[in-house]
């Protein structure tokens, strides 16, 4: 994603507090708490997965090289 929007961040005033960085601010307002939702979530189910994959690979004993 950081690749697509490079070319656009080029594009963009250097200095701070310029008028066309509010719409970006207001945007990551916006959309912070929705992208941190998502971030949190794919933790817990990345955690969850590993967990039964883990559980499935060492079989009868699925304490064995399990966090």
């Amino acid at each position: 994603m950081a690749e697509q929007l490079k070319p656009v961040a080029d594009k963009l005033p250097a200095k701070a507090g310029d008028p066309n960085f509010a719409p970006v601010a207001v945007l990551y307002g916006d959309l912070g708490p929705v992208l941190t939702f998502i971030y949190r979530e794919t933790g817990v189910y990345m955690e969850t997965l590993q967990d039964r994959i883990c559980t499935r690979v060492n079989g009868p004993r699925p304490e064995a090289g399990c966090p």
